[in-house]
Formats: C-alpha cells, sequence, structure tokens
C-alpha cells in the first residue's frame, strides 16, 4: 500500500511539473510574439509566475537535467520536445545548457528576468544575446545553471564553472531556425532564377548577366558608392528582417483596430465590426489563431472603453464575441485545423482562451471530430478546466443526440468530478449508445468516490455483457464493502442463472475474492451440490464455483476444497484435486491471481 501511494504521490508530482513547463513554453511564445504593451503577455505572465513560484516553495526547489529534446526532473521524463514549434528542452540544450535550477529563494523578479533574457535571446542573434552569457550576467540568485563548458572545465578543476567564469565575449551557439528567426545578410546569395523567366528575359534582349563595370544600384541608391558604415549597415539590416518577417495578419487588424479608436460616430463603428467578422474568418482560415486571439482581446479591450459612450457599437462587439465561438465557427475551425499537418496547440489554446463561456458547449463537439491527437488533449486540458465552474454546460451536451459529443461530454465530467458531476453521470448509466455508457464507467472510475462506485455498481445489471464485465474488472480492482454487497445480491438472484457460463465464473470469482472467508460456505455449497441427474450447465456452474474457491486466499477455502478432494463422484474429485493443486500454486507459487477476469 505505501508503494501505490508513493507511485500515486510521485505522478501527482510529474504532472503538476509537466503543466508548469508547458505553460512556461506557452509564455516564453507569447512574449516573443506579442508587443510589450499587449495585455495578454502580462496575464500570462503572472500566472505562470505565481505557479512558479509555488512549486519551487512546495518542492524545496527544481532541477532539470537538460537533454536534447527532453526535461528530467528526479530521474522522470516531466516534459518532451513535440516539434520544432514545441521545443523548450532544446532551446536550452541548443545555448550550452544541461543543468537548469530554480532555488527555492527564488523572487517573482528574478523569474521576471528570466523570462525577459529568454526573450531577449530568441529575438536576437546578436553574438552578445548568448543565453549564457545573459543569465551570467544578471547574477540570478534564485536560478542556477550548468553548461557543456562546465564539463570541460571541471577536468582542470571541480569547482571552475561557466556561471562564475564565463567572460562577455563568448558567443552563443546557433539555434533552430524555427525558434530564433534567420539573420539576413546584405552577402546572401539571390535565389536562382526559374528557367521560365530566364527564356522570357532572352527573348526580351535583356541580359541576367552582373555587369562588372555598372555600379551597384543598391549602393548608387544609397548615394554613394563606397563602403556603408557600421551604423547604417546595421539599420538597413534591421529593416530587411523586420520586412522579411513582417506579419500581414497582424498589420491587418492593427490598422482596423487603430480605425476603431479614431472613428467617434457611433453608426460607422457598428458597421465595421461587420468587416471584423470576415477579418477574423480570415485569420482563421490562414491558421493565424494566435493573432485571432489578440485581434479578440484588442476588442474586448475597445468595448470597455467605449462600453457607457457608444452602447449600440458595444452590443454589436458582444454578438461578435458570441459568434467568434458559435457553431458555425467552430465547425469550421475544426476543420482547418484537420487540414494542417502539423497543429499549433499553443495558439490554438490561446484562441479558445479567448472566447466566452457560451462556445464550451461547442467545443465539446471538436473532440469527436479533430484528427490530430495532440490537439484533442489540449481541448480536453481546455474543458476539464474551464468546465469546472460551468458543469451545467458540459451536462447539457449529454443530451445531443450526436453519441461522440455525449461521450466527450462524459469524459470531462469524469475528469472535473464533484457531486453536481455524479448527478449527470447517474443519468448516463442508461443512455441508448453503448459507447457512451462504456466511458460513462471509466468516468465513474476514474473519480472513485463511494457515491460513484454506487452508481457504478447499476451497471452490473446492464443489458451489454462487455460493459457489465468491464464494471466487474473496474469493481473488483476498486475494492471494499459496496462492490462486494452489489455482486453478492447478484449472484444470488435468481436473474444470474441467465448469465452465460463463462460470466457466471467471472462473478463468482471476483466475488471470493473481494469477500474472502465470507463467501466460502456460500461457493463450497455450490461445488459440492447433488443432482441426480446433473446437466451440462449444473457441472459447468460447479466448477465455476471451484474456480472461485481457488482464487480465495483464506485458509477456509483450501480446507473445503481438500474435502470436495474426498468426495465419491469421481469428476468432483479430480476437479477438486486439480482445483488444490492449482490454488497452491497460485498462494505459494507466485502465480497472478490478477489477470483471470475479463479484459
Amino acid at each position: 500500500m505505501a508503494n501505490i501511494i508513493s507511485e500515486h504521490l510521485k505522478q501527482e508530482v510529474v504532472t503538476d511539473v509537466n503543466l508548469l513547463l508547458r505553460d512556461l513554453l506557452k509564455v516564453i511564445k507569447v512574449l516573443t510574439l506579442y508587443p510589450a504593451d499587449n495585455p495578454l503577455p502580462a496575464k500570462m505572465r503572472d500566472s505562470v509566475g505565481a505557479r512558479m513560484i509555488e512549486l519551487v516553495n512546495r518542492f524545496d526547489g527544481l532541477q532539470f537535467a537538460v537533454n536534447a529534446d527532453e526535461l528530467v526532473y528526479q530521474n522522470e521524463t516531466v516534459f518532451s520536445d513535440k516539434s520544432k514549434e514545441e521545443a523548450l528542452a532544446s532551446l536550452l540544450y541548443q545555448s550550452g545548457i544541461i543543468m537548469l535550477e530554480f532555488r527555492p529563494r527564488l523572487t517573482r523578479e528574478e523569474f521576471d528576468t528570466f523570462l525577459d533574457l529568454v526573450k531577449t535571446y530568441i529575438n536576437d542573434r546578436s553574438p552578445e544575446r548568448d543565453l549564457v552569457s545573459l543569465l551570467w550576467q544578471a547574477q540570478l540568485d534564485g536560478i542556477k545553471f550548468r553548461t557543456v563548458e562546465d564539463v570541460a572545465l571541471s577536468a582542470y578543476s571541480a569547482d571552475m564553472i561557466v556561471q562564475e567564469l564565463r567572460s562577455d565575449d563568448q558567443s552563443r551557439r546557433d539555434f533552430s531556425a524555427d525558434i530564433i528567426y534567420n539573420t539576413i545578410s546584405l552577402d546572401d546569395q539571390p535565389e536562382p532564377l526559374a528557367p521560365s523567366t530566364i527564356d522570357a528575359a532572352q527573348e526580351m534582349g535583356l541580359s541576367l548577366e552582373p555587369d562588372a563595370g555598372r555600379p551597384d544600384p543598391f549602393q548608387l541608391f544609397l548615394g554613394r558608392q563606397g563602403e556603408i558604415p557600421d551604423d547604417e549597415q546595421a539599420h538597413i539590416q534591421k529593416l530587411l528582417q523586420e520586412d522579411r518577417y513582417f506579419d500581414y495578419c497582424r498589420a491587418v487588424t492593427r490598422i482596423l483596430l487603430e480605425t476603431l479608436q479614431t472613428w467617434d460616430d457611433q453608426q460607422p463603428l457598428v458597421e465595421t465590426v461587420a468587416i471584423c467578422e470576415k477579418v477574423l474568418d480570415e485569420l482563421l482560415n490562414a491558421g493565424a489563431f494566435a493573432a485571432a486571439a489578440d485581434f479578440i482581446h484588442s476588442l474586448r479591450a475597445i468595448q470597455e472603453e467605449r462600453r457607457s459612450s457608444k452602447p449600440a457599437f458595444a452590443d454589436r462587439l458582444t454578438e461578435f464575441f458570441q459568434h467568434a465561438g458559435d457553431f458555425r465557427r467552430i465547425e469550421y475551425l475544426t476543420e482547418i485545423i484537420n487540414r494542417q499537418e502539423t497543429v499549433d496547440t499553443g495558439a490554438l489554446e490561446l484562441y479558445l482562451e479567448a472566447l466566452g463561456w457560451e462556445s464550451l458547449a461547442h467545443i465539446i463537439g471538436m473532440l469527436g471530430k479533430l484528427v490530430s491527437k495532440s490537439a484533442r488533449l489540449m481541448v480536453c486540458d481546455y474543458l476539464a478546466r474551464h468546465g469546472k465552474e460551468n458543469r451545467h454546460i458540459i451536462g447539457s451536451s449529454l443530451r445531443d443526440k450526436r453519441w461522440y459529443v455525449a461521450r466527450n461530454a462524459v469524459m470531462i465530467l469524469g475528469r472535473i468530478g464533484g457531486n453536481e458531476a455524479l448527478r449527470f453521470l447517474s443519468g448516463t448509466v442508461t443512455h441508448p449508445d453503448q459507447r457512451v455508457r462504456a466511458e460513462t464507467i471509466r468516468a465513474l472510475t476514474a473519480i472513485g468516490t463511494d457515491d460513484a462506485v454506487d452508481i457504478l455498481c447499476r451497471f452490473l445489471d446492464d443489458s451489454d455483457s462487455e460493459l457489465r464485465l468491464a464494471c466487474l474488472k473496474h469493481l473488483e480492482k476498486i475494492g471494499g464493502r459496496k462492490p462486494f454487497e452489489s455482486l453478492r445480491s447478484i449472484v444470488q438472484s435468481p436473474d444470474f442463472r441467465k448469465f452465460s457460463l463463462e460470466e457466471q465464473e467471472w462473478f463468482l470469482v471476483a466475488l471470493s475474492r473481494l469477500g474472502g472467508e465470507e463467501v466460502v460456505a456460500f461457493l463450497a455449497t455450490i461445488a459440492g451440490s447433488f443432482q441426480l441427474f446433473p446437466g451440462a450447465a449444473m457441472t459447468r456452474f460447479q466448477l465455476a464455483a471451484l474456480t472461485a474457491l481457488v482464487h480465495n486466499r483464506s485458509e477456509e477455502a483450501e480446507q473445503r476444497i481438500l474435502q470436495l478432494s474426498r468426495s465419491r463422484r469421481r469428476w468432483l474429485r479430480e476437479a477438486a484435486a486439480a482445483a488444490l493443486d492449482q490454488r497452491r500454486r497460485l498462494i505459494h507459487g507466485g502465480g497472478d491471481d490478477g489477470d483471470d477476469s475479463a479484459e
């Protein structure tokens, strides 16, 4: 039992740390994508910072071993990079860090500084922006790290580490271009021309060969033919990089938002909301989920500013927010996600977070249609998190005629738990669809309270034999008095003979394991009963009771089987002798007593 509790607590710690690291990656991505004055980065920074401080204090610090694509905490992998876009381990590893520790004295100011340094590292590729150098220069008492250079230096001195000796002029390591933008060099060679372009130029009599005697037009544009000063070259480099990574989605929304903030007449403001809806559709169609979320948050801010002065405009925006997560747009969003080869679940979650509670019922329907497993897991996490305060919305989805919507609602209620969730789940015990009832068994088992077990026991009378056996398996693992009493009442009822012989044996074995010595006499009576003209069904029933005694670990069970092995009836005597031998191997020979029930 102690090992079970320890394993449970260990898994709970791993889950908490994994969720923290996932959110840490999200806030890093948001900080690098959004402008500093946007409210979303500040909100996420506060949320993740509070959780980081809480876990660091609870676990007396967090120390991670950094591998190429995973983070390890206390010999357990707590985070694995899913792709180049969802990479936290490689962000640290490719910068040279192989160990990162958040110490118990970590402060919010130090954590915020850490986030700012990572943002600087990602957005600026200049040599002095090496992440190790940045951390070293910051001298954060609550954050310690170890690099690959430390390992090399340790050959000379065990006390020599980069965090203490690293100099400012050490250059940073290259990092993935999917996370950090590629630099644009003025010396870059142009892309080769397509054959059709070359043919067309020749037809027009144009030469594509460079003319060594002709001045460089780029230099003429700058007003000189000589060398460009370093400060101007750096400025041009910056302009070229901004142009290369120009985000047209954010540019369009920024212009539209500035227009809304400039106009003072209410009527054009109201009419412009229709354009906002079209822009939102275009953003979703382009897969720009983060930009769409930012757009919605910005419109909410404008609505608050003008709620009193422009009430009609504010009401029209309320309709916009409702439509952003209505059935049509969620169906459209699902289709877009299914067309993508790689889903940016972080950006998708940002969009869902921007929606109102009214969208929960429609988002549940996504789970039955999403192709991407990572997207489904993210939506499950989102619904379980937001459904706690809106159980009635999740519960109302149980009445949906689409079976997969009802099944998904059951799954979410199982993750949420609580008495209100059980009230809804008690109604799905008799749901007409077998798949919904099967999910209800899993949900009730996950909740595991006494009230949940009471409802779970009702599946022992289910019309589907597979569900009866699935329920039996879960009840046997749960154990306790309530499952035993429910099993005994079914076995002793006249309807028990209507079950198949195989199912009867499973029920009797489960009853024996749960009841112990209390059911030995009952089972022995069945096994040793005498019939003048016994049929094959009765003989099988007696053998099932004998098998159940084999799995009973009480001494009384062994004595009863021994008595049956001395029976005058040859078949019973031989069957009991074989059962006795099997039981002794099971009890004393290390046999597994837990895998004989139905899978």
